[in-house]
């Protein structure tokens, strides 16, 4: 078999793409060890968020309306920075309307919005689950691909519809990935950068900030984690003062707008509504985490406590859990769970790795099974709302000519 050249294996890879991009997708999953797979998840992201279904009332339906108010104003970069980050304004983070503006310098064409978005989602997506098998060698055994599948599934690319949000955790992580585990103090400039993709990643920049002056306090944290657990309810008036106090003037109105009392009960109105598996997937997920990382501290610190970056990365991951375990009961703040739950997600595939115990994965797989599965369904059948048919049979060439209005959902329906 003739071996390619990096050249040649990439001019190969975008000459499917523009093909079928679902099969740039096949194609690097097929072959996860070269060092172009990443990037055919990539480019089909990007193509997934150009033919991205729409949703009305979901958050992309409402950066459309941004992008189509900038392009009928003419927003200049000067009418932008006037009100990014200005007392009452609703841009207090740089990304989403920064983004939107240049785009709508350009075209009318929300599509191209949404692939611009995917292109920045993309880029960290891809790279923080390459950075993990980038980590290993040989072929991944069955617990670990779904290790990587549950990472992957944690923050999927259709999670685009709420692009700031799940890029700033993408950007976070992928930062906290060089500073713990490659040991690049370049990797904290990263995490900040989060900041102005998503303002409260103010909340996890602290933390980390927090843990840069205590350092490798494990046990310490281990019991802030644990004791966290059994928070039954916490005082959102006072969170909300102790906010206000210390936070900058720009944030307060929407540090205000969510932890007020209309909000919180509208939230938890629509949540009555949800069906069981809906509520209960990610929960699920999360306690067997949860119960998987109190086992392993206990009987797996021959492996985590010898390797200094794994030392780091269960530290800081406790001490991340325990605060968002603290302040999950605040609406939207809850979102920081799964933030901790890719830590988490991350730490279990290395340490999985490393332990190197096939015999104990099969037994875990085999036991925690049904709760995967649950999680696996419940994941896709959410994408299903805002995958078009049109991302997986057709192509660049092709879609630009199609209007993007058929999602999974309604083939299954």
């Amino acid at each position: 078999m003739k071996i390619l050249t990096t050249r040649e294996a990439n001019t190969n890879l975008w000459v499917i793409f523009f093909l079928w991009p679902l099969g740039a997708l096949i194609t690097s999953i097929k072959y996860y060890r070269q060092n172009w797979a990443k990037n055919g998840l990539w480019l089909f992201i990007v193509f997934f968020g150009f033919t991205f279904i729409v949703q009305e009332g979901q958050d992309s339906s409402r950066y459309i309306e941004h992008f189509l108010t900038f392009r009928s104003s003419n927003t200049t970069f000067s009418t932008l920075a006037d009100v990014l980050y200005s007392e009452g304004s609703s841009y207090i983070d740089i990304f989403q309307p920064l983004v939107t503006m240049i785009v709508a310098q350009f075209t009318g064409d929300p599509r191209v919005l949404m692939a611009v978005f995917a292109l920045f989602f993309g880029f960290f997506y891809s790279r923080n689950i390459w950075y993990l098998i980038d980590k290993t060698e040989g072929k991944l055994n069955i617990f670990l691909a779904t290790l990587i599948v549950v990472f992957a599934l944690l923050v999927p690319f259709w999670f685009i519809n709420g692009v700031r949000f799940w890029t700033a955790a993408h950007v976070f992580l992928y930062g906290s990935f060089l500073f713990f585990l490659d040991n690049k103090t370049k990797g904290l400039w990263v995490s900040f950068l989060s900041v102005f993709v998503h303002f409260s990643f103010i909340f996890p920049v602290l933390v980390l900030f927090i843990y840069r002056i205590f350092g490798n306090k494990t046990l310490f944290y281990f019991i802030f984690f644990v004791v966290s657990n059994l928070f039954s309810e916490i005082d959102i008036p006072l969170v909300r003062d102790f906010l206000l106090a210390y936070t900058p003037d720009i944030f307060h109105e929407r540090i205000i707008s969510y932890t007020g009392e209309e909000y919180i009960e509208r939230l938890g109105e629509s949540r009555t509504h949800l069906n069981w598996y809906i509520a209960w997937y990610g929960r699920l997920l999360h306690l067997l985490i949860k119960v998987l990382l109190i086992f392993i501290f206990f009987i797996g610190k021959e492996v985590w406590q010898k390797r200094k970056g794994m030392l780091c990365l269960f530290s800081f991951l406790l001490l991340f859990n325990g605060f968002a375990n603290v302040f999950s009961q605040i609406p939207s703040a809850g979102r920081f769970l799964t933030v901790g739950g890719l830590f988490s997600t991350a730490f279990l595939f290395l340490y999985t790795y490393y332990n190197n115990s096939e015999r104990l994965s099969k037994r875990l797989l085999i036991f925690f099974s049904p709760v995967l599965l649950l999680f696996f369904i419940v994941s896709m059948r959410i994408g299903f709302d805002n995958i078009g048919i049109y991302s997986l049979i057709t192509n660049p060439f092709i879609a630009p000519f199609l209007t993007n209005e058929i999602a999974l959902i309604d083939l299954i329906k």
